[in-house]
């Protein structure tokens, strides 16, 4: 699910920036931690200047997440540090910012519109590159600076090219289901749990989860974050690189959650990746090992396209033979495509899996949604209760995001609830946005972003706002008279023409993995009480502070 405007992310890439709280506050969102890092960073652009970076190919400034970060939760905050910020307010409108060099659009209510009609002016490239560079780690290992800028013309030049791949399988209606489809999700999840506590007779996804087996082949604690967060991961990450990498790789999923969680919200604020800080040096080695993993992808795509042995009956997936013929274009050495492409993984995974985590505690954990979610989907999702353990039949993926109205409003909820996006933009020419007849002018070289989850939690928009409430985003057709969920004003997808491109497929591999679990699973907590675990700036999607732990059990009265 992606909530920024970066090349290739499908599940987000510059919603990271809401990360940036986490290094400021070190875990905590206390206003006062806020203040003393936009202080920290007013000074530093007064007496050192802006921080342009320099280059054939602008990249962000280390400050413009913490901008971001700064000015979304002081100014959404209110009180004396709202105040302070006020002062960085242009002409008492929407926009902030400590100079020109970067403004926040805050709550701005033309902010699509502004998106759209700039878009030529408006250049999501370069925050896209700069994570490359930055945090997935293509200018890390002392490469000659002319070889790096050589590298960024090379990726500027096939950008376009390399992404349309991608959405073209996944964008539309019918390709997105299709891939969904594929992923096999219902055959997958009747084995969630194995209730086997060897590693070698688990399935991949429970490696994680730390499965205790309560009752043999019904019932097991396990931490359902984690189970479900990797569950996702292994059904999407073959739609792109094949289940080869996974395969091969069988610690990859461990070391690229230990990257998202422990080091890209402290290199995309600038942090040293040289800072004697043992989590740091530990995620940018499993980084390492995940550019490794990605590039031996490529090593050996390069390998059957020269008819050369691969060591097994191997053969790339779609996706990967069109972005390996592209890169050969610009003749893109193997190191920085597995670079690259990690990217793209990390955009397809790290915020979506963790909203499926969200979106399935949220279900459990509401007093008889579940029950009422299978009668909403029941003849879609239609259960075998002949086989042992029973099975799902077969999906119809499209009902789910047509024709459960309740499930579907749920999930935008879950979004509301948990995920913070944002769109960054480089402005590379001179443009001027209106707001209730002030004008602003947004100057060539400068940066823009725009945090849409802002409001998410505020009671003007949103009654009650601290509440899951499966159906608040229920309206009544006044055509048809039927209850339909809408969006409203939540834009948990970016904004304008650059919007998420993998929206669609996200949301339906969120639907249809959800869907799964409730046909087939009962799940309870440990303990009388539900407790969900509360919730840390994430990398778009808000993370949780522990692990959560449950009973899962097979389901067995079908009504």
């Amino acid at each position: 699910m992606n909530t920024t405007t970066a090349q290739g992310s499908w599940t987000g890439a510059a919603g990271v920036f809401t990360a940036a709280t986490d290094i400021i506050t070190n875990a905590s969102t206390t206003y006062q931690a806020l203040a003393v890092g936009a202080i920290l960073i007013l000074l530093s652009r007064v007496f050192l200047g802006g921080g342009k970076e320099k280059g054939p190919i602008a990249l962000m400034p280390f400050w413009v997440p913490i901008e971001v970060a700064a000015v979304s939760y002081c100014v959404a905050g209110g009180g004396i540090m709202g105040r302070i910020f006020s002062l960085f307010r242009r002409n008492s409108g929407s926009l902030y910012g400590f100079s020109s060099a970067h403004q926040v659009l805050f709550d701005f209510k033309d902010v699509d519109k502004v998106l759209t009609k700039h878009a030529k002016s408006l250049d999501n490239f370069p925050p896209g590159l700069t994570l490359v560079m930055r945090v997935f780690g293509l200018e890390s290992g002392g490469r000659p600076k002319k070889e790096l800028e050589s590298i960024y013309v090379r990726f500027e030049s096939i950008a376009a090219k390399l992404y349309l791949f991608v959405e073209k399988i996944f964008v539309g209606e019918r390709s997105s289901e299709a891939a969904v489809a594929g992923a096999d999700i219902p055959g997958r999840v009747v084995d969630l749990v194995t209730f086997s506590t060897k590693k070698e007779d688990q399935k991949m996804w429970e490696w994680s989860a730390a499965v205790k087996p309560l009752t043999p082949g019904v019932a097991a604690e396990v931490t359902l974050n984690k189970l479900v967060r990797d569950f996702g991961a292994c059904a999407v990450i073959p739609m792109l690189h094949g289940q080869d990498l996974l395969d091969r790789h069988p610690t990859f999923l461990e070391d690229f959650w230990k990257f998202d969680t422990d080091v890209f919200p402290m290199l995309i604020v600038g942090i040293p990746s040289w800072a004697p800080i043992k989590a740091l040096r530990e995620g940018i080695a499993a980084r390492d090992r995940c550019n490794a993993a990605l590039t031996d992808v490529y090593r050996r795509v390069d390998l059957w396209a020269k008819g050369q042995p691969t060591g097994n009956k191997y053969e790339p997936s779609a996706i990967i033979k069109q972005r390996y013929e592209q890169y050969e274009t610009v003749d893109m050495p193997l190191w920085a495509r597995g670079t690259a492409d990690l990217s793209l993984l990390w955009g397809q995974n790290a915020n979506s899996q963790v909203l499926l985590f969200w979106f399935v505690a949220y279900l459990y954990s509401t007093p008889d949604l579940v029950k009422e979610l299978r009668r909403e989907m029941a003849e879609f999702v239609p259960v075998d209760t002949a086989c042992d353990p029973p099975r799902i039949a077969s999906i119809d993926i499209r009902a789910l995001s047509t024709q459960c109205p309740l499930l579907k409003s749920a999930l935008f909820e879950t979004f509301r609830m948990s995920s913070e996006a944002t769109s960054i933009r480089y402005v590379k020419e001179d443009i001027t946005v209106e707001e209730d007849g002030r004008t602003f002018r947004l100057k060539a070289g400068s940066w823009m972003s725009a945090p849409h989850g802002v409001t998410q939690h505020d009671a003007k928009y949103y009654p009650d706002p601290h509440r899951f409430v499966p159906d608040r985003f229920l309206v009544t057709d006044p055509e048809t008279g039927k209850r339909v969920p809408r969006y409203g004003k939540l834009n948990p997808w970016g904004s304008g023409p650059r919007m998420c491109k993998g929206r669609t497929l996200a949301e339906k591999e969120i639907l249809v993995i959800a869907a799964a679990i409730m046909s087939l699973w009962d799940i309870q907590p440990v303990g009388e009480e539900w407790r969900i675990p509360k919730m840390r700036p994430g990398t778009g999607v808000d993370c949780p502070t522990e692990d959560m732990r449950v009973v899962l059990r097979r389901r067995t009265v079908f009504e």
